[in-house]
C-alpha cells in the first residue's frame, strides 16, 4: 500500500509522502483502518506519529499481515467474506463519492457531509492492502509444481479486471473525442469539452484532479486529439476504439482458461474437489486485487476532483490542508459565498 516499509526496532514504519497533505492523511487512515475493515478486529493496527509516517507494532503487523495471507492460502470462507466486505466498501464508497459530488455542485456541501466523505474513502484506502496482501510465491510455486510437465499457465492471466481499467476508459474518451473532432469539422464545442472533462479527463495523472480547475483542461484535451489525429485516420481511429472492446474479451477469454486448465490439471493428479475449489478460489483473488484497484480508482479520481474544486473554492493551499482543517474551514465560511466549479 505504501512506497516505504521499513523495520525499525519493534516497529514497521509505513509512509507515502504525497504533495497535497489530505491525501497523506487519506492513505495513512486507509492503512490503519485494514484490520477493521479486511479481519474485523477492532484492535488499533498503529499510529501516525508524523504527517506521512505511521508505525505499526511488528507483533500486530505479522497478525494482521499473516492472517490475511493464511485465509487466502487455506480457507474458502474467508475468501468469500473478502470477495463480499470488498464489493460492500467499494458500493458504500461510491456513493459517498456520488453524494459528495452532487453536494459540492449544488453548493450544499456541509462540514458533517464532509466529515462523512472523508471518512468513507479513508475507509475504502484499507482495501489496497489487497497487492500487498496476496501470496505471490505461493501462487508461482503451486502454479509451477501444477504445471511442470504441462502446458504452462501464467499467473498474469489472472490480473483480469471485472470492470474496464480506468487507463482504458481514459483512452476511449480521448478516442471518442477525436471522432467528434472530425464529425464536427475540426472543431469542438464547449459541449463536447465538457463532456469529456466530466467523464474522463479526471482519469489522466496529468490532470491532477485534486490541484487542476477543470476550466484549465479545454486545451490539453484539445493537444491529446490533435496528437492522436497527427498519426491517426478516422479509420485508424474507430480501429483502435473496436480493440479496446476486444481486449476486454480476450483478458476474459484468458482468465477462463487459465483457470479451467488449473482445475483441470489438479483432477488429473487426483486431487480433491475442496483442494481444487481453495486454490481456484486463492487465484480469483488476484482478480479481486486487480479489480478493486480499478473500481476504486475511478470513484477516488471524481472525489478528488470535487474535493479538489472544495479547496480551491476555499482559497486553501493543497499542500498543507489536512483533512481537520478542510473541515473546519467550510464551518467557519458561509457556503453561500463558495463558488465552485467542477467542469
Amino acid at each position: 500500500m505504501f512506497w516505504k516499509w521499513y523495520k525499525d526496532g519493534e516497529h514497521i514504519v509505513a509512509g507515502e509522502p504525497f504533495y497535497e497533505m489530505i491525501r497523506n492523511d487519506l492513505y495513512g487512515a486507509g492503512v490503519l483502518n485494514v484490520p477493521q475493515v479486511l479481519l474485523g478486529e477492532e484492535e488499533p493496527y498503529g499510529q501516525r506519529v508524523e504527517k506521512t509516517i505511521s508505525h505499526l507494532p511488528l507483533e500486530r503487523f505479522f497478525h494482521v499481515s499473516g492472517s490475511l495471507r493464511d485465509g487466502i492460502r487455506t480457507s474458502i470462507s474467508f475468501k468469500t467474506r473478502l470477495r463480499e466486505l470488498t464489493w460492500r466498501e467499494l458500493r458504500a464508497f461510491n456513493e459517498a463519492s456520488r453524494v459528495f459530488e452532487r453536494a459540492v455542485e449544488l453548493g450544499d456541501l456541509t462540514p458533517e457531509l464532509l466529515q462523512a466523505s472523508l471518512d468513507a474513502h479513508g475507509r475504502v484506502l484499507a482495501l489496497t492492502e489487497f497487492n500487498a496482501m496476496l501470496p505471490l510465491q505461493w501462487y508461482r510455486d503451486r502454479l509451477a509444481a501444477l504445471c511442470e510437465g504441462r502446458e504452462p499457465i501464467q499467473m498474469d492471466s489472472f490480473s483480469y479486471s471485472e470492470i474496464m481499467p480506468h487507463r482504458l476508459l481514459l483512452r476511449r474518451g480521448k478516442l471518442k473525442l477525436a471522432l467528434t473532432y472530425l464529425r464536427c469539422g475540426g472543431k469542438l464545442r464547449s459541449a463536447d469539452y465538457r463532456h469529456y472533462i466530466k467523464h474522463y479527463s479526471h482519469f489522466d495523472i496529468q490532470t491532477l484532479p485534486m490541484l487542476k480547475d477543470p476550466q484549465d483542461e479545454e486545451r490539453q484535451a484539445l493537444q491529446e486529439v490533435e496528437q492522436i489525429l497527427s498519426h491517426a485516420s478516422e479509420a485508424d481511429v474507430r480501429e483502435e476504439l473496436a480493440s479496446l472492446r476486444t481486449r476486454r474479451y480476450a483478458a476474459k477469454a484468458r482468465y477462463d482458461a487459465s483457470m479451467g486448465r488449473v482445475v483441470e490439471y489438479m483432477h488429473q493428479n487426483g486431487e480433491a474437489w475442496p483442494a481444487i475449489r481453495n486454490f481456484a478460489s486463492a487465484l480469483a483473488m488476484i482478480s479481486l486485487a486487480t479489480t478493486e484497484e480499478e473500481y476504486r480508482h475511478i470513484c477516488q479520481d471524481r472525489f478528488w476532483r470535487a474535493l479538489g474544486a472544495v479547496i480551491r473554492a476555499l482559497e486553501l493551499p493543497p499542500s498543507r490542508v489536512n483533512c481537520s482543517s478542510l473541515v473546519e474551514a467550510l464551518r467557519q465560511r458561509p457556503l453561500l459565498s463558495l463558488s465552485y466549479n467542477l467542469y
